[in-house]
C-alpha cells in the first residue's frame, strides 16, 4: 500500500503569489539630495564669461547680476568709469580652476582693451582671483580680486 501525502484540496489549489515590490521611501523635497552635476566646469566657466560680457556691456546693473558679490567700492569705480565714457573688451583665459563641493576658485588672466574719451586705447594686464559658489541652480561669483 502506498501512502498518499495528505494535502487539503483548498491548499493544493492555492498558487504562490509573487512577492510584492519593495517599497521606496518618500523623501520630502526639502530633504531630498540635490542631484550633482557630473562636471560643473562648463557652468563655472559660463558664470565667468557672463561676468566678462556684463563688464563689456557698460551696464552696472548687468555687472551686479553677473557678480552679486561686487563691493560698493568696485561698483563706484565702474560707475565712474562708464559715466566718463569708458569701455573695454575682455580677452581672458581661465586657469587653475579648483572645484570643492559647492565652491570653486580660479584665476583669470589676460588683458582688457580699455578705451576712454580723450585718451589712447590701451591693453591692460589682468590677473584676478575669483571665488564662486553654487547657488540654486547655477554658479555665482562671490569675490573678484587681485
Amino acid at each position: 500500500m502506498t501512502a498518499k501525502a495528505a494535502v487539503p484540496e483548498s491548499a493544493a489549489a492555492v498558487t504562490a503569489a509573487p512577492a510584492p515590490a519593495p517599497l521606496r521611501p518618500i523623501i520630502p523635497q526639502s530633504l531630498a539630495p540635490v542631484p550633482s552635476v557630473a562636471n560643473p566646469v562648463p557652468e563655472i566657466e559660463g558664470a565667468i564669461h557672463r561676468y566678462a560680457e556684463a563688464l563689456e556691456s557698460g551696464d552696472v546693473a548687468q555687472v551686479r547680476q553677473a557678480y552679486p558679490g561686487m563691493t560698493p567700492a568696485q561698483q563706484a569705480g565702474l560707475v565712474a568709469f562708464y559715466s566718463a565714457g569708458g569701455s573695454f573688451r575682455t580677452h581672458w583665459a581661465i586657469q587653475d580652476l579648483v572645484v570643492s563641493g559647492d565652491t570653486a576658485t580660479a584665476r583669470i588672466v589676460g588683458t582688457n582693451r580699455v578705451s576712454a574719451p580723450r585718451s589712447r586705447t590701451t591693453d591692460e594686464a589682468v590677473a584676478l582671483r575669483v571665488r564662486l559658489e553654487r547657488q540654486g541652480n547655477g554658479w555665482r561669483l562671490v569675490t573678484v580680486g587681485d
